[in-house]
């Protein structure tokens, strides 16, 4: 029976994680999204090197590669990223959650209080999410 409740609340989070991509995708920018995809992949990774390309990302949000890499670009304006060839560096990981505009942290809490897994965090800088108190995962 732990093992069942387990993997129904892992579904869940999945579950959450597939819906918030599609409204992520409906409803908010490029940078925006692409910030959200740095976070998720940051999340499970440790450190702040993430050795993403810029196919892969370009496949992950649905735009041609040259629209990621003026992407890359806008967030290094930013001073929230540093990316080179094959690797994007984490800088400031508050301003990309800033940057997220709300597309990111919801599934992260579910599946933080749900699961129980040990996921760095960081207080988003508004200080809440739908109206509660937000920790999102780092």
């Amino acid at each position: 029976p732990e093992v069942r409740q387990l993997l129904l609340r892992y579904v869940h989070t999945c579950e959450l994680q597939l819906a918030h991509s599609a409204l992520a995708a409906a409803k908010f920018n490029v940078h925006q999204r692409l910030a959200r995809w740095l976070l998720m992949c940051h999340d499970r990774i440790d450190g702040n090197h993430l050795p993403l390309t810029h196919d892969f990302l370009a496949l992950m949000l649905g735009i041609r590669r040259a629209g990621v890499t003026n992407e890359l670009h806008i967030l290094e304006g930013m001073h929230a990223i540093k990316s080179t060839r094959g690797n994007v560096r984490i800088l400031d990981r508050n301003k990309l959650i800033e940057i997220a505009g709300g597309c990111y942290g919801v599934p992260e809490l579910e599946y933080e209080r749900l699961i129980e897994a040990p996921i760095r965090l960081a207080v988003h800088p508004a200080g809440s999410l739908n109206g509660h108190h937000a920790i999102v995962p780092r």
